[in-house]
């Protein structure tokens, strides 16, 4: 299946290299590691941390890398 966007996007593409127009900064993020090592998570009791007067937690729920839409 060939979309419409699909199309416009590599004639964009290559309009503007044969202009010699510079590509815009992204305004992503780069993308994410193939692998996130453990090591790379913090780990939190969250039963201690609910204890606590002030919350001061910071939660991830999950993480998306759609770079190529």
């Amino acid at each position: 299946m060939v979309l419409i966007s699909d199309g416009f996007s590599k004639l964009a593409a290559q309009y503007t290299e044969q202009q010699g127009i510079e590509a815009l900064p992204r305004p992503w993020l780069p993308p994410l590691e193939e692998r996130i090592p453990l090591s790379n998570i913090s780990i939190t009791n969250f039963e201690e941390a609910w204890q606590k007067e002030e919350k001061d937690l910071n939660i991830i729920l999950g993480m998306l890398d759609q770079s190529h839409i």
